[in-house]
């Protein structure tokens, strides 16, 4: 164990890099793990079918977002002044607004549509949260942007512990108290996310409310120019990756039901923890740290091959242990009922590690002006990926295939990430 603890040490180094990371692993590690201990009481609460149900609202939710941003949210990283990011972030807030009331009016006219496309009836009912929930995606996204940018680590730790802990204990609070009868895992989702609105706003003014002052018409109106790449490449980009990481959980709703959906997105939130814990962290200050390598000598790679050796091991570690404990765990502490989703977990984990990978690293394209790369690449996935869900789907009828297809494919879109960010680090 000491060896090991050193060999990370080596690699790493007593370096700013590595307590900023340890600083926001911390907040993220609060985020993912509050959750996970809560899945217990919640599994129990309430069904494999509301679950599938908050899946599918929670799908629609990161793609809707990001059409409402333009995913110009990224471009604060590159501002060159907080007078430039504060009427950027204006800029975000009066777009988002705008389109989501727009797709607010789409899902009156059509929510009983998409309630039949998606096979699940309570969806008219409950669609309408989506352009809310999205908002709170949008305005979090900014404060951890802003975070990130001027280095207030310690603040976007705090507000990626808030995030789910606010959103957990108001789902624990309807549920014990049996609020509505249906509907609580989304109404829980809904009061979070306006928790998450107020909190980041005030949270912001305490840090640098003084240049709100600064917001006026003619910089607002101007500053989308400043980053006109986001829109035209790292939107359609995130797009398709909010559609790889969901569109799954529309096939498998229409195709097996909204009770399989919901074994299928419990278990991938509890593979999605290692990911969001450390993944996320080293992402989130590795892209500030690769940009200040890159601007100075045009090249990040020796940065992304530092971490790569470390975060592989880490990956293979922790998945193998986890594929042999899913069955076990979600037959104890979920009930028989949940026994099926450790099976499916233990499909999945391939693709799990191979995304804990290759994600940790992933904005090298964004920090070396690369985006385009980074588009093409999605569309890749995204293609090979609706094969399989296609031939798992409508072709074998089965939902273990459709899950070994998936996780083939990812595993093949994901090494190539690897390949193409490590040629893209140095200019």
């Amino acid at each position: 164990m000491k060896k090991t603890l050193n060999f990370f040490k080596s690699k790493l180094g007593n370096s700013p890099f590595l307590k900023n990371t340890l600083i926001v692993t911390f907040g993220t590690g609060i985020a993912q793990i509050f959750p996970m201990l809560s899945y217990p009481f919640l599994a129990r609460i309430f069904s494999p079918s509301e679950f599938g149900l908050l899946a599918i609202i929670t799908s629609l939710v990161p793609i809707m977002a990001v059409i409402s941003s333009g995913a110009y949210e990224g471009g604060i990283l590159l501002s060159k002044s907080k007078r430039a990011s504060i009427n950027l972030s204006a800029y975000i807030l009066i777009r988002s607004f705008f389109i989501l009331c727009i797709f607010s009016l789409f899902i009156i006219l059509f929510s009983k549509n998409i309630a039949d496309i998606l096979n699940e009836p309570l969806l008219e009912k409950w669609i309408f949260s989506v352009p809310i929930i999205s908002l709170g995606v949008v305005i979090f996204n900014i404060s951890n942007e802003w975070n990130v940018k001027y280095k207030y680590f310690t603040s976007l730790s705090l507000n990626k512990a808030l995030y789910t802990v606010t959103n957990v204990v108001f789902k624990l609070f309807i549920g014990f108290f049996s609020i509505i009868k249906f509907g609580g895992l989304i109404l829980g989702d809904l009061f979070g996310k306006i928790f998450m609105i107020l909190y980041c706003f005030f949270k912001l003014k305490s840090l640098d409310g003084s240049f709100f002052n600064a917001v006026n018409l003619k910089d607002v109106r101007q500053s989308p120019k400043l980053v006109y790449d986001f829109p035209r490449f790292v939107m359609p980009d995130q797009i398709i990756s909010n559609l790889g990481g969901s569109i799954h959980i529309f096939f498998i709703s229409s195709y097996f039901g909204s009770a399989q959906v919901g074994l299928v997105s419990i278990v991938s939130s509890l593979l999605y923890v290692p990911i969001t814990i450390f993944s996320s962290a080293i992402k989130d200050v590795f892209r500030q740290r690769a940009v200040e390598d890159f601007e100075s000598s045009k090249n990040c790679r020796p940065l992304y091959l530092k971490l790569l050796i470390p975060i592989t091991l880490i990956a293979i570690i922790g998945f193998g242990f986890l594929y042999f404990v899913l069955p076990s765990f979600f037959r104890i502490l979920f009930g028989p009922e949940w026994e099926d989703a450790g099976r499916y977990g233990q499909i999945l984990i391939p693709l799990f590690c191979f995304s804990f990978i290759s994600m940790s690293l992933k904005d090298i394209f964004v920090v070396v002006k690369k985006m385009h790369i980074a588009l093409i690449w999605q569309i890749f996935y995204i293609v090979i990926l609706l094969f399989s869900l296609v031939a798992g789907t409508m072709y074998f009828s089965d939902l273990d295939i459709t899950l070994y297809l998936m996780t083939f494919s990812g595993c093949i879109a994901h090494s190539l990430y690897m390949i193409l960010s490590f040629y893209y680090a140095k200019n």
